[in-house]
């Protein structure tokens, strides 16, 4: 950490993956925004993946905006976001995670536009492929969220 209890990456960091390619969710049905298998043995007992989007939702005008960050079979996280409006949330979204100690015990934690900082939780074995999963339900009238762009690094 850099003191304040907030993840810095400084030194070795790998890029996984990048997506600059539009993937547009707008249903009540759970849709993925992004999905990248993490090959076994990446994320260790203490290495620490990173995962920054950037989106754009718009145009709901009742009900809630929920995305779930997912590692293997487990949600880890799951953020709620209230009634928007045209335009009402465009900007970054991190999603940390990192081993805590085993192969088989992570803590995730979320933050940006509109969510306030989320932490979780999963013990999936991370010796093994594991896929990290980024979805968006709407709860009400469907408006639409778009990623447009997502990078996913590797710090040690």
């Amino acid at each position: 950490t850099d003191g304040a209890g907030l993840l810095s990456f400084v030194g070795n960091v790998n890029v996984l993956d990048k997506v600059t390619t539009d993937v547009t969710a707008n249903s009540t049905a759970e849709t993925t925004l992004y999905a990248f298998s993490v090959p076994g043995g990446t994320l260790g007992s203490s290495n620490v993946l990173r995962l920054t989007i950037y989106v754009t939702a718009n145009s709901w005008s009742t009900g809630n905006l929920t995305l779930r960050f997912k590692y293997g079979a487990t949600t880890v996280i799951t953020g709620t976001i209230t009634t928007g409006g045209a335009n009402d949330m465009t900007g970054r979204l991190q999603f940390f995670l990192s081993g805590n100690g085993l192969t088989n015990s992570q803590v995730g934690m979320v933050d940006g536009r509109r969510l306030d900082i989320f932490i979780g939780t999963s013990a999936i074995d991370s010796t093994v492929a594991q896929t990290l999963v980024v979805t968006a339900q709407f709860g009400g009238l469907v408006g639409s969220i778009t990623l447009g762009y997502a990078v996913l690094e590797r710090g040690v």
